[in-house]
């Protein structure tokens, strides 16, 4: 993680790398795990081992996993760290959706590759999705499925550099499949100059069209986040999200988080290095605006998630604290007017990002780290 912040340093920046990383939370290789929770309740996890996709399935939210099934019969490289981890739905009907990044030997390259299991078990043979061949960087896949069964999938693309080695960024680049995966639109482009290695978070909105919130280069070498609708025809207009000004010729390998409450209020939470309490903040999006914007956790909290359902909105991150790496939630009962702060766990050893589910009436964080493996945290 540290080598591909470092691609995109400046000679001057180096003296940024230490302050970054901690606040990071050292995300580790092999421990980026996808995850989705089915009608019935089921969880069902994609993990990678020895180069193969494994399906994990759990029936007791997340305190113990069963081998389910496995993707890909031959082995590939498949990126599995927590920012660029593996992708994965489920519909109602029970079949399972994969997606993810496969590296290739020259650094900062790859394509991406999707598999689906129309009975949840046996997958199709794993294929390439975009068009494009060229020997390039597309990376860091966002998968989701909507309400109305199609599945998306939006990722970040190096080929504009291809063609003009001046170009600033990366772009987004999306493409989807209104029959289960089973064919997918010729990619398209969704937006230039986005950073070239943060995960993005795409949500789903009350009226079924979906957000895709990222961060963004604007202008004097800005690095802030931005908003894009994507609808059922074509994308709405970039709106730029945060206001923070940070100005670096860097990629701090940190992406946000994005959630809807019943009311369509937006919460957000994003890593942003120059706050006086700590790197990262949240707040709710509106017009243009960022209301109530404030640090959540300590200097090296990192790594946020967020999810809400109806007016319960829970916020989830990591925090260094010197020796351990804690897994913190602040939960609100009325949209964001109000948190408490709640502990739920705590590693010594590496782990990857937290992650937010809903599964049936409730939210259940779910993190995967060395000292307990992959688990459920259910919240009070």
């Amino acid at each position: 993680m540290l080598k591909t912040f470092c691609r995109w340093l400046a000679p001057g920046l180096l003296s940024a790398i230490p302050l970054l990383a901690a606040a990071m939370g050292n995300p580790q290789p092999g421990l980026g795990v996808g995850l989705a929770a089915g009608s019935d309740g089921a969880l069902y996890a994609a993990l990678v081992r020895d180069g193969h996709l494994q399906i994990l399935r759990s029936n007791d939210l997340g305190q113990h996993w069963q081998a389910h099934s496995q993707v890909n019969s031959q082995a590939e490289a498949i990126a599995d760290d927590a920012e660029n981890a593996p992708q994965l739905s489920v519909s109602a009907q029970g079949a399972l959706y994969v997606s993810w990044s496969r590296r290739f030997a020259e650094r900062f390259t790859g394509d991406i590759r999707f598999a689906r299991a129309e009975n949840g078990r046996d997958f199709s043979t794993p294929r390439t999705v975009h068009r494009d061949q060229r020997l390039t960087g597309h990376s860091f896949v966002r998968q989701h499925l909507d309400r109305n069964g199609r599945l998306w999938l939006v990722w970040i693309d190096g080929r504009e550099r291809l063609d003009n080695p001046a170009y600033q960024g990366s772009a987004l680049y999306a493409s989807h499949s209104d029959d289960g995966g089973r064919q997918f639109v010729a990619e398209y482009k969704l937006v230039d100059h986005s950073c070239q290695c943060c995960r993005l978070a795409l949500t789903e909105r009350a009226d079924g069209s979906l957000l895709l919130f990222w961060r963004q280069l604007f202008e004097q070498g800005q690095r802030d986040h931005a908003l894009l609708p994507l609808g059922r025809e074509r994308p709405g207009e970039l709106r730029r999200a945060t206001f923070d000004g940070w100005q670096v010729d860097a990629c701090p390998h940190h992406g946000p988080a994005l959630a809807e409450d019943s009311q369509g209020r937006l919460h957000a939470l994003w890593f942003s290095p120059h706050g006086e309490q700590g790197p990262l903040f949240y707040g709710q999006l509106a017009d243009g605006q960022v209301l109530g914007q404030r640090s959540l956790g300590g200097p090296r909290a990192g790594h946020g998630a967020v999810a809400s359902l109806g007016q319960r909105v829970v916020l989830l991150w990591k925090e260094f604290d010197g020796q351990r790496t804690q897994l913190l939630a602040e939960i609100s009962e009325d949209g964001g007017e109000h948190f408490r702060r709640v502990p739920l766990a705590s590693s010594q050893g590496p782990s990857d990002h937290p992650r937010l589910l809903r599964v049936g009436n409730q939210l259940l964080p779910v993190w995967h780290s060395t000292d307990h493996g992959l688990k459920g945290y259910p919240l009070p």
